[in-house]
């Protein structure tokens, strides 16, 4: 606890809630705000390969940090701003498995069923199914983070290119493949690589997280403990959104997380902002 104070305090900003906190579980023996240390409730992700020094998100964008700590009853007592109660989540991508030695699917979901990601991504498109338009959109590039890079140590771009949500749109069986689209070989092959653009960076995005909506229309990827009625904020001081769960007058911190439309200060600029007071243990 002292040396999460004292980061606070140096760095003036909660740059430290991006380490160790994509949570499968919250460790009851510690306060829920300090780092993420034992194993059994940490979830791997590619979260900080991807955005290891990356500047692209500002949560909190302009607003200095305001924090104040009870060592006694072992609080953080933190200003930010709600974003929305969450109300509908997919549950996490596990990790990636390798398509097994010998598999020859004939269609899209024997394919990701030998991906071992047949239930996710079935979700994922039933999900899909009723949107269009700009809601469609927002989907897609929630699934990405909005980033566009080529490997995940690549610099990231953002927002990301129409072009990866037209391949996304393919892979979530919204459009067709194109005819055109190396049409000389096997269909599985050409899937496989018209879609690639687009379901590596989901897959980067998405291992071992949680998509969810708010019950106020945001769209966000979170830790793999994401639950229905878990809270949405923008504490100042953070780079990315944090999901907050009420326990009583306190909450805990579940962990970090994207939302589509707050990652740039969105929230916290303008002149009817709803700031709040949390007191996190």
């Amino acid at each position: 606890m002292e040396f999460v104070r004292f980061l606070v305090e140096r760095d003036k900003d909660l740059r430290y809630l991006e380490i160790n906190m994509n949570r499968r579980t919250i460790c009851s023996s510690v306060p829920s705000w300090t780092f993420e240390v034992h194993s059994q409730h940490h979830a791997l992700d590619m979260w900080g390969v991807m955005l290891f020094d990356d500047q692209t998100w500002q949560a909190s964008k302009g607003v200095d940090t305001d924090v104040q700590f009870d060592m006694e009853t072992e609080s953080m007592i933190a200003t930010g701003v709600p974003i929305g109660n969450i109300g509908f989540v997919i549950e996490p991508m596990r990790d990636l498995e390798k398509l097994p030695p010998g598999s020859n699917p004939a269609n899209f979901r024997q394919l990701v069923e030998d991906l071992g990601q047949g239930e996710f991504v079935s979700s994922l498109m039933a999900y899909a199914s009723s949107l269009y338009g700009d809601a469609f959109e927002t989907f897609w590039r929630t699934l990405i983070l909005d980033l566009d890079s080529d490997t995940p140590f690549g610099v990231s771009i953002s927002p990301a290119r129409d072009e990866v949500g037209a391949r996304g749109r393919v892979f979530l069986r919204k459009e067709t493949l194109p005819a055109g689209f190396l049409p000389d070989i096997a269909f599985l092959v050409r899937y496989k690589e018209y879609t690639r653009p687009f379901y590596e960076k989901a897959g980067r995005a998405l291992s071992n997280r949680t998509f969810f909506t708010t019950e106020n229309g945001f769209s966000g990827v979170g830790p793999y403990d994401t639950q229905p009625g878990d809270v949405v904020v923008v504490l100042y001081g953070s780079r990315r959104c944090t999901i907050l769960r009420p326990d009583g007058d306190f909450y805990r911190v579940v962990g970090d997380a994207y939302v589509y439309g707050a990652m740039r200060g969105e929230m916290v600029q303008g002149l009817d902002v709803d700031e709040r007071v949390y007191v996190l243990r």
